[in-house]
């Protein structure tokens, strides 16, 4: 079973690898401490930064074809109707990480995503016409600096393409584009027993105005919902 491990146990271990005795406290002015505390604070900053992706399973079959599959065909207020219709899927997704510099870190994402009706009895308006509230095209980028003092800048966008509101395919989204910017940074206090990181961000950096969300199939056309304007949030997040 592992076992948490504090700041102090950590310098301690890489003290020890070069021969030095253990010590009581990080803030003893030793020279060895403190270069053993940048060592595991530039080791910290690269774990961290690498980034871990869950429940991945590669060459995974994908089903393009999907028989008596139920849909929403209306929706009023809180409650849906669903009816059965057979659609046609294929599509495609990838991802790509980067470290630019020790520093700068790029992400880019991309997702493909060409479904449309097959068949729909009840509907035969929709055959051939792609699933509502699903772009075609999606493109996320994201550029994260990490300084060596511990305080980081990170930028993202988001590129979602244009598609449906309804089966139909007579309501449409428009593409957009929205960006947000974050910084922040991380003070230890009491030998690293103790942190304070507060953080500061931007979202909707260029106040573009799109839809947070599209309910599909809305009775009376009413899908669209706006999105919030360009907005600051900030905090920070204290730990003992």
């Amino acid at each position: 079973m592992a076992t948490k491990t504090t700041k102090l146990d950590s310098v301690n271990i890489i003290l020890s690898n070069i021969g030095q005795a253990p010590v009581t406290a990080l803030d003893t002015g030793n020279p060895l401490v403190e270069t053993a505390e940048l060592v595991l604070n530039e080791i910290n900053r690269t774990v961290q930064a690498e980034g871990w992706v869950f429940n991945t399973e590669y060459c995974y079959p994908l089903l393009p074809n999907v028989d008596d599959e139920i849909v929403n065909v209306v929706s009023f207020g809180n409650r849906a109707f669903f009816e059965n219709a057979s659609t046609d899927r294929q599509g495609l997704e990838g991802q790509i990480q980067a470290d630019i510099t020790d520093s700068l870190k790029l992400t880019l994402s991309y997702t493909y995503s060409d479904f449309e009706f097959d068949s729909f009895d009840s509907q035969p308006e929709a055959v051939g016409q792609p699933l509502p509230g699903i772009p075609e095209h999606q493109l996320f980028a994201e550029l994260a600096y990490n300084f060596n003092s511990g305080g980081y800048v990170v930028w993202d966008a988001i590129n979602v393409g244009e598609f449906t509101a309804n089966n139909a395919g007579t309501l449409l989204v428009d593409s957009y584009i929205v960006s947000n910017l974050r910084i922040g940074s991380d003070y230890a206090f009491n030998g690293g027993q103790q942190t304070i990181s507060p953080f500061l961000g931007i979202n909707n950096l260029f106040d573009e105005d799109y839809f947070a969300n599209v309910r599909v199939n809305a009775f009376g056309g009413r899908a669209y919902e706006p999105a919030p304007e360009r907005h600051i949030y900030g905090g920070f997040n204290v730990r003992f």
